[in-house]
């Protein structure tokens, strides 16, 4: 994103562009607070400490990237997509999901007192497995000309996006 922000300002003469992330963090304040180019200046240089911690930009639906609650809950944003197709498109065909499977692996390591390296790892590797094989199901549906409903397009995109990170981690 950066650099295709800065091609936006090729000229080498007078100021440099001011870096994406702040642009983006006072558009955001801007946003929030309902003001103007000037009263958002003005409250950054009298509050510019707060102001910094507010800027920083990282998408709030994405928790720490480790998190094997956060592919558990992915899992079951999932399966509700499949449900949907099901429900709607295909009732005599159901593509198996292993909810209860995944939900109870997923629950054998959120109640264990003692969370090894090994037993997260482990947890992660299999709700990857249940992610990877739903958004397959999610991603057929969508080759078939059925489309998601606007309801589910965000948590879709974020799910693919956490797919992608656990899987580099």
């Amino acid at each position: 994103m950066e650099t295709k922000y800065a091609a936006m300002f090729p000229s080498k003469t007078g100021r440099p562009a001011t870096p994406f992330r702040m642009a983006l963090g006072v558009l955001i304040i801007q946003k929030r607070r309902k003001l103007s180019d000037r009263a958002v200046i003005k409250e950054i240089q009298e509050n510019l400490g707060t102001e910094i911690l507010d800027a920083t930009c990282s998408p709030s639906n994405i928790r720490y990237p480790q998190n094997f609650s956060l592919l558990n809950e992915a899992h079951e944003k999932l399966e509700d997509m499949v449900d949907y197709f099901h429900k709607n498109f295909h009732p005599w065909d159901k593509p198996h999901t292993y909810r209860r499977v995944a939900r109870k692996e997923y629950l054998v390591l959120a109640k264990s007192k003692k969370r090894t390296e090994k037993k997260i790892h482990a947890t992660i590797r299999k709700q990857l497995g249940y992610v990877r094989r739903d958004l397959e199901y999610l991603e057929n549906y969508m080759e078939e000309g059925y489309a998601l409903p606007p309801k589910y397009i965000g948590y879709y995109l974020t799910i693919q996006k956490l797919y992608e990170q656990q899987k580099y981690m």
